[in-house]
């Protein structure tokens, strides 16, 4: 494929580039690890800011209940 820009390759371009290696699969496997680990880890703290959020609404819903004395 022909480049237009450095990084930008034009689909169905003929040129004289080889296909990926596996070097370059290898690194491009590694780096979608990389990115699935970090979609993990950002999924886990944003259930962790919001079980904390929940946490706190609770509390001050038996807050509520204790000074209106609702069961």
């Amino acid at each position: 494929m022909q480049s237009i820009l450095p990084g930008t390759a034009v689909p169905g371009a003929v040129g004289n580039e080889e296909e990926g290696t596996s070097e370059d699969k290898d690194a491009a496997d590694e780096e979608e690890q990389e990115r699935l680990e970090a979609l993990r880890e950002a999924e886990e703290r944003r259930k962790e800011k919001h079980r904390k959020m929940e946490e706190e609404r609770e509390k001050m819903r038996q807050e509520i209940r204790d000074k209106v004395g609702a069961p």
